[in-house]
């Protein structure tokens, strides 16, 4: 599916059903940052490293917003330009990954549940908003500052190697210029919702 300027897309979104939006083109097949042939080779250089550090098929990763579409779909930035120095963003589905974390997080928590200290109790809320709506960026969970870290170890683990798997993609010259993050949903259909929600906010704000 060929992928729709900025003017075709707010047609789309005036005129389609936000899940045919995002289901298509949001989480369709084509992406802009690499549509041509040999950029098209850098993809799947991409992917089967993220595949393999990650321990996930390829077919459970895919790349979001400007880097997906030509322009951000960031409700606060809509319609700026995907360029040189944009960075990419992925979005990763594993139930697996995602119980892991879920499930050390209440390990850590179910015993001390009452009278947790200020940054635990803010990080346990934060987490719990993660899990409400389906999606972590372990890279960015902060442990450090909590109480008996110890218990998270596997949280770290899990952190240790999202990051790393990201980062080393600066290893392939033809990636390195750009920053690549993830964010690691449940299942498509929490990644589906959350895509929609972005369209319905763009929508009210812009059109």
């Amino acid at each position: 599916m060929t992928l729709p300027t900025l003017d075709e897309f707010v047609d789309l979104l005036r005129n389609r059903p936000l899940l045919d939006v995002a289901t298509n083109y949001v989480l369709g097949q084509d992406t802009f940052a690499f549509a041509s042939r040999r950029k098209r080779n850098q993809l799947r250089t991409l992917m089967a490293h993220l595949s393999q550090q990650l321990n996930i098929s390829s077919e459970r990763i895919t790349i979001v917003g400007s880097g997906k579409v030509g322009f951000s779909l960031d409700p606060e930035k809509f319609g700026r330009p995907f360029n040189r120095r944009s960075d990419i963003d992925f979005l990763v589905v594993d139930s697996a990954m995602f119980d892991q974390i879920w499930l050390n997080l209440i390990r850590w928590q179910y015993p001390r549940r009452q009278a947790l200290p200020h940054s635990d109790r803010e990080f346990a809320a934060n987490r719990r908003r993660n899990v409400y709506w389906g999606w972590f960026e372990p890279d960015e969970i902060q442990i450090d500052d909590l109480s008996v870290p110890e218990l998270l170890r596997p949280l770290r683990d899990v952190k240790v190697k999202w990051f790393n798997a990201f980062q080393s993609l600066s290893r392939y010259e033809e990636l390195a210029s750009r920053r690549y993050d993830g964010r690691l949903y449940r299942t498509w259909e929490h990644a589906l919702a959350y895509q929609m929600d972005g369209l319905r906010q763009i929508k009210e704000r812009h059109l």
